[in-house]
């Protein structure tokens, strides 16, 4: 059975308080999977089934686990390149095989950040066919793919002749894409949180609900557009009427905004690097060997302060050791004066003189330590202030290729674990380092003093520590290094599974997914366990040479000298006893702090990676002025050693053109924005009214273009910081560009806040915030980065509507999959394999029967007519 679940309006209620009244079923204790539409399966299907097995599930945001292909296509289960062959076969165009058979032994990077979007789907949809099972729920899996793919997607993997039709497999899709619903065996329509009808196409079609104004919608939004020119306030007035209040906003006024799924949204990042990405694989961390090199200790210290500074410090930790050592010198004078006292020979000082220098001393010694310590603390953490700014800022403005290439487990690595053992562990073992060593050379320099002999058996136990601490340091610090380098698998692994939290459980993978938890932290584990070994080895081996030490000291007294003080004799042994257990705690805090200090030298390589290329030039005051954009001779690169991803690119945009730009998979439409950010290599020049982008900052070029990117970006933070972070607008004007998106009534405060992600709004919500954004800078250049494939029909009416009476003197680059959202602009720019393929009028494009575009919406089944007609419609308006 293929059943589709059309989302006319999102639900306004929260997932949390959803109550079974909502539908016509009997009360269903459920827990919703995933995304807010998994809500309505339970409830819905058990009222048929009785008892329903979900065992495929297909979320809008594709999930891949950070492994091998291969993997993807088990599911646990199914095994062996013939069935592979099957799924290949069954649900990829073939126009991808090639880049499929290519990456089977490839790692799949970092959380999808470096796939194609169209790829991603792929690989999840096939994932999915490749899991045995009786259902399969599809939460809008074709909302990203363009027409072409979409339609490929459905006939091979969802629709009534699929594959999956075939294993009679029920197929469960959630859709804003109405022409795929005349296929399905049964149809829900939702609307503001209730089932509001459900049949058969047939049944629906004549029924006195608006579900054929579903279909006709695109078509009368068009026809509405274009009476913008007559009669302005008339069409303002339909508009109002034709797009109910969206999400969380209603005639009424304000409605609490409800708790969506912070799963909600794409997560990726469509680079369309179709070339490069069919053979870069994951870099591997960097390890460096052998010992800690003197540059990072140099560069250590000299990040938490300046030479002189330094000295400073040395000077007073010398000069608190020698405070500290008078004092315990002092105590063998005291007892010498004492038993002169005792035998009544000649003393020179009396005993309480001998009182108040030691008092004198102990209160220097307390005031030297704490001045001691708070001044060697006070270098650690400014230094350790100084390394992270320089890590954040180099990680802020390091090219695009370091995020393609690094997972983010690996970042989030040196952020957590290196600086809080640079925060935490390296200082205090540093700290008691030199202080046991401050310590240890003052008692040996009492011990030498009272019986000079020693100093032979302290050079044997100082050669002898020395020796057994290099044998030691060499695999030590490469097992701390080995350490942190395991550790950045189980931070990427743990944030892959929260953020495909719902393809897991709707799955049944949590076995899967917590063995190879288990299996990254057992790696990490044994290497911990080997460096907890080596340590205890360590002491074993300090322990013997300290008693082999006392054992000397003691016996010589006895062998070789006669005479002595018993003072004396009391003074090396107790000092050499204390010697004992600070030769072994020093060594492990010498070895401490080399190994500690392997975090400094992780966190200085985020420090030296490639930076973005910037320029100091200022454009003129008022640049932008008119929002012409010129490509003169393009090539693009994602990596300066790859072939280009976007190849001899000559086109003019003239101001005020409202431009779509479009192609298939790879064909190179987010590279084409990429390049107008500069988050590529560029060769050629891309000029912008005139100025060069490559002869202004990066700062400059990017505040004048405003972006609204599939994935809207919300902070966590307030609606006032989302809305202007650097504090250049007034309460009224946030207000205003929130009530030009209709969001007025949904924010209860500018001070309202806004959680992780964004979470607590909607896909559309966010949109909205981020085109209001976009209304406030008023820049001349506009982009939208397939800003409307995961959102519902009125709200992208809603956001096209609003670019048209906001931004109607602005240059607008609109990259869609969906061609209605483009098809009434000035130009459509069609891209190919990193080529321009056309670049015309819409109407004058579908003249050519050959045409790409063309062929793009025959692509699109029963929306082509309705597409010609808007290129149609909008060719004659601008010919008028």
């Amino acid at each position: 059975v293929y059943i589709s679940i059309y989302i006319n309006t999102c639900p306004h209620v929260c997932i949390n308080t959803l109550q079974a009244e909502h539908y016509p079923f009997e009360g269903i204790s459920y827990e919703p999977i995933g995304s807010k539409y998994f809500i309505f399966f339970p409830c819905f299907f058990r009222n048929w089934f009785k008892e329903i097995e979900v065992s495929r599930y297909n979320n809008r945001e594709p999930h891949l686990r950070n492994a091998i292909l291969r993997t993807f296509y088990r599911s646990a289960i199914v095994d062996g390149i013939i069935c592979l062959v099957y799924i290949v076969l069954k649900s990829v165009i073939p126009a991808v095989l090639a880049q499929l058979l290519l990456q089977f032994e490839r790692p799949s990077a970092i959380s999808n950040n470096s796939l194609l979007s169209n790829t991603t789907h792929h690989r999840h949809i096939r994932s999915i066919v490749s899991t045995r099972g009786n259902n399969e729920d599809n939460d809008d899996p074709l909302s990203a793919v363009d027409a072409h793919v979409g339609r490929h997607l459905f006939e091979e993997v969802i629709g009534p002749r699929s594959c999956l039709a075939q294993q009679n497999v029920t197929r469960i899709l959630i859709t804003h894409q109405v022409h795929f619903l005349n296929e399905a065996d049964w149809i829900v329509i939702i609307e503001n949180g209730r089932i509001s009808r459900q049949g058969t196409y047939k049944e629906l079609i004549i029924s006195e609900l608006d579900f054929a104004k579903l279909l006709e919608r695109p078509q009368r939004e068009n026809s509405k557009s274009e009476s913008t020119t007559s009669n302005s306030e008339e069409y303002s007035n339909k508009e109002e009427e034709d797009i109910p209040y969206i999400d969380g906003v209603r005639e009424n006024g304000y409605q609490p905004l409800r708790r969506a799924s912070s799963n909600e949204g794409s997560q990726s990042r469509n680079s369309e690097n179709a070339d490069a990405e069919l053979t870069d694989k994951i870099a591997a961390e960097e390890q460096a060997g052998g010992g800690v090199s003197l540059r990072v200790w140099n560069a250590y210290f000299r990040a938490g302060s300046t030479l002189a500074g330094l000295s400073f410090m040395v000077f007073v930790m010398l000069l608190s050791q020698i405070v500290c050592s008078g004092s315990d010198y002092f105590v063998n004078i005291w007892t010498q004066q004492e038993y002169l006292r005792s035998i009544n020979e000649t003393t020179i000082l009396t005993t309480y003189e001998c009182l108040y220098i030691y008092g004198a001393l102990i209160v220097g010694v307390v005031i030297m330590t704490i001045f001691r310590g708070f001044l060697f603390f006070k270098v650690c953490m400014h230094a350790s202030k100084i390394l992270h700014d320089r890590m954040f800022y180099s990680i802020l403005h390091a090219v695009m290729k370091f995020f393609d290439s690094n997972p983010s487990g690996r970042i989030l690595n040196r952020f957590s674990k290196d600086m809080g053992a640079i925060d935490e562990f390296l200082p205090k073992a540093m700290m008691d380092f030199i202080q046991i060593a401050l310590v240890m050379i003052g008692i040996l320099i009492v011990i030498c003093v009272v019986n000079p002999i020693l100093m032979a058996a302290i050079a044997i136990v100082t050669v002898l520590d020395i020796l057994i601490l290099r044998l030691y340091l060499r695999p030590s610090q490469d097992l701390k290094r080995l350490e942190g380098i395991c550790r950045s698998p189980v931070f990427s692994h743990l944030s892959s599974s929260l953020s495909g939290l719902a393809t897991i459980r709707s799955r049944n993978l949590h076995k899967i997914v917590i063995r190879e938890f288990d299996d990254l932290q057992n790696v990490h584990s044994a290497v911990w366990q080997l460096t907890m070994a080596a340590n205890t080895a360590l002491g074993l081996w300090l322990d013997c040479v300290s008693c082999c030490f006392l054992t000397s000291v003691t016996f010589s007294f006895i062998v070789l000298s006669q005479q002595t003080y018993s003072g004396n004799v009391g003074l090396a042994i107790s000092q050499a006893m204390i010697l004992t257990g600070m030769v072994q705690y020093g060594v492990r805090q010498v070895a401490e702090s080399l190994q500690q200090m392997t975090s400094v030298e992780r966190v200085l390589q985020y420090t030296d990676i490639e930076q973005e290329g910037d320029s100091n030039k200022p454009p003129p005051n008022v640049w932008p002025s008119h929002g012409l954009i010129e490509f003169r001779n393009v090539y693009c690169r994602y990596d300066p050693n790859k072939s280009p991803i976007l190849r001899d690119l000559n086109i003019v945009i003239e101001p005020g053109w409202k431009v779509g730009i479009v192609g298939r998979t790879g064909a190179g439409k987010s590279s084409f924005i990429g390049a107008l950010f500069r988050l590529t290599y560029i060769e050629g020049s891309i000029l912008i009214d005139g100025i060069d982008t490559n002869s202004i900052s990066l700062e400059t070029l990017r505040s004048k273009i405003s972006i609204i990117p599939q994935d809207p970006v919300l902070f966590s933070a307030t609606i006032r910081y989302n809305l202007d972070p650097f504090e250049k607008y007034s309460d009224s004007e946030l207000w205003r560009a929130l009530e030009d998106v209709e969001l007025k009534g949904a924010i209860p405060g500018l001070d309202f806040i806004v959680t992780e992600r964004g979470s607590n709004f909607s896909v559309g919500q966010r949109q909205l915030l981020c085109l209001a954004r976009a209304i406030l800078r008023n820049n001349r250049i506009l982009v939208l980065d397939e800003a409307t494939a995961n959102v519902d029909p009125q709200t992208d009416a809603l956001i096209q509507r609003t670019i048209r009476l906001k931004f109607k003197h602005c240059t607008v680059l609109t990259v869609a999959h969906r061609l209605q959202t483009v098809m009434d602009s000035d130009r459509i720019l069609v891209m190919d394999a990193g080529l321009v393929r056309e670049f015309d009028k819409p109407y004058i494009l579908m003249k050519n029967s050959h045409g790409t575009l063309r062929q793009m919406v025959e692509a699109t089944g029963s929306e082509a007519e309705m597409l010609k007609h808007m290129a149609s419609q909008a060719y004659r308006k601008h010919k008028i």
